[in-house]
């Protein structure tokens, strides 16, 4: 798992005591609780090979993502996203988790709890 800086993860409960956001899909819940605001910089080596499944990835997380600007590196080859995200600990590590797992992308993150 990722580990969530300065986020207090271990205060996590059971559902029924928290309030349920649902995506816009109104199948899955994208939040539970408390809520997070994170910055994701995905550094990408090949963009022309890679970039279609970081593409499918980030729509797949399209209801957490709240914004996201990538930067082409023309005579370099690779590219830089960043990704802004608001949700639940479990969904954005998640997203974290998946892209990690892309040969030939690094992904650096910061999340924190957002205080009601």
């Amino acid at each position: 798992m990722v580990e969530f800086r300065p986020a207090k993860v271990e205060k996590l409960y059971p559902p029924h005591f928290l309030p349920v956001w649902f995506s816009l899909s109104g199948k899955e819940p994208i939040m539970t609780g408390n809520r997070y605001l994170g910055a994701l910089v995905l550094i990408i080596d090949d963009r022309h090979q890679v970039v279609p499944e970081v593409q499918a990835i980030l729509t797949d997380y399209g209801d957490i993502i709240i914004g996201r600007m990538g930067i082409p590196r023309r005579p370099v080859g690779h590219c830089v996203i960043t990704v802004a995200v608001e949700g639940g600990p479990v969904l954005i590590d998640n997203l974290i988790k998946a892209l990690k797992a892309i040969k030939g992308v690094q992904v650096g993150a910061t999340v924190v709890e957002l205080e009601d």
